[in-house]
């Protein structure tokens, strides 16, 4: 295997491992239970042996995983255009409590009828602690599979304890190498980077979260999806200007919320 192989078969062991043993699954009974040998699953979890795409469809339907360790297999393979598929989600929280409203409302967004061939752009805000992040990642594992463009995820750090958010700029470059742009290719523009990653995405629709944005001018140029792509934004602000220059979706979030959402 290359390197770059050899770094993909590891993660996803490490993931398989993680997910069977939450899942009370020893590496013998994961083995026996999809009818593989104890050594050959023990090889992928050690990141010996590369993994297929049918071992992981099944293991995540035994183990409950929502296409997460399919996801790590499609991401490390060119589509048409030989770009990668992202599959950057992190783990859903096992415990997310009154939210189910919620989700039914980023629900009806995406299947609102006037959507096709468009992209969608949701901003969820909310105080400190309210679970902004929980829903979007919780949201995003369930949708995640209608997304060809693969998924992609970044950290904004808006409201850092070191008062260092992450530059747009640097987010874009992130997001052209996680698609597979070599690094000498990436321009040094920030407009550059932005009209590349619309370029990419234009024809591949992407879920794309941007978690913690400090206000809507952090992130109005990484709006890059193109049609069918979804864009979620998590903030401790009201990114009001969002719904103005990019027709956002909003959903307001309080804590200990037991009422009906309303949707903006």
């Amino acid at each position: 295997m290359s390197a770059e192989a050899g770094a993909e078969a590891k993660r996803f062991g490490e993931t398989l491992r993680r997910r069977r043993a939450a899942a009370g699954f020893s590496c013998r009974g994961l083995a026996e239970a999809l009818f593989y040998s104890p050594g050959y699953i023990s090889r992928i979890e050690n990141g010996k042996v590369p993994p297929n795409l049918e071992l992981a469809q099944r293991c995540d339907d035994l183990l409950g995983t929502e296409r997460e360790l399919a996801g790590l297999v499609t991401a490390a393979q060119p589509d048409a255009h030989g770009l990668l598929r992202p599959a950057q989600l992190p783990a859903a929280s096992g415990l997310m409590i009154g939210r189910d409203l919620d989700l039914r409302v980023l629900d009806s967004y995406l299947d609102t009828p006037d959507r096709a061939g468009t992209a969608l752009t949701i901003a969820i805000d909310g105080p400190a602690g309210v679970g902004k992040s929980t829903l979007a990642i919780r949201w995003a594992h369930k949708i995640a599979h209608q997304f060809p463009g693969g998924t992609i995820f970044t950290n904004l750090q808006g409201h850092a304890l070191d008062g260092k958010p992450i530059a747009p700029a640097q987010v874009l470059e992130r997001m052209l190498l996680s698609v597979g742009i070599p690094a000498d290719r990436i321009p040094p523009g920030l407009a550059e980077r932005a009209a590349m990653a619309r370029t990419l995405t234009a024809s591949r629709a992407t879920l794309v979260i941007l978690d913690n944005a400090t206000d809507a001018q952090h992130v109005e140029h990484l709006l890059t999806g193109g049609p069918g792509s979804v864009v979620i934004i998590t903030s401790r602000r009201r990114l009001t200007g969002l719904s103005v220059r990019a027709g956002a979706r909003r959903v307001s979030l309080a804590r200990y919320s037991r009422r009906t959402p309303s949707p903006c």
